[in-house]
């Protein structure tokens, strides 16, 4: 009788790591493919790993970035020049970082330890796009 419940505990433990193993395939995210949709779309790989407001919140201060830079460009034009190259600049590290902070969120999100956003950089992003956005604001009021 030892024999069968021996059996049929083997036989549970066998289902239990198919169904483990079926989870982890079925969860599992490309970080290759993650950094693909980040360079197509900023924020389209921390979207791909499941981050929808970290990926919504780099998309949206991505856009305000390129924004202020051909806002500048239109509006003040000759002194322009330097100030759209230094934004210019910014932008193409955020992009990296963009790039980095998909692949990182993939990896994560394959651990199982995935914590997309911290409170303190919800607040620093929203706060800092706020900013850019009055001074996009300001430049449209007055002219230069």
């Amino acid at each position: 009788m030892e024999d069968y419940q021996d059996i049929d505990n083997l036989r549970k433990i066998e289902k239990a790591r198919y169904q483990v193993k079926q989870e982890m395939f079925l969860s599992h995210k490309s970080s290759l493919l993650a950094v693909l949709f980040s360079m197509l779309i900023p924020g389209g790989g921390q979207i791909y790993a499941h981050a929808f407001i970290k990926g919504f919140l780099w998309l949206s201060f991505f856009l305000v970035l390129t924004s202020l830079n051909f806002g500048i460009k239109k509006i003040i034009l000759p002194i322009a020049s330097p100030l759209n190259i230094f934004i210019s600049l910014i932008n193409i590290f955020l992009w990296l970082f963009i790039l980095y902070d998909a692949h990182r969120s993939v990896k994560l999100y394959n651990l199982g330890k995935a914590s997309f956003l911290t409170r303190q950089m919800i607040i620093f992003l929203i706060v800092f796009e706020i900013i850019i956005l009055l001074i996009l604001n300001m430049i449209g009021k007055y002219d230069w």
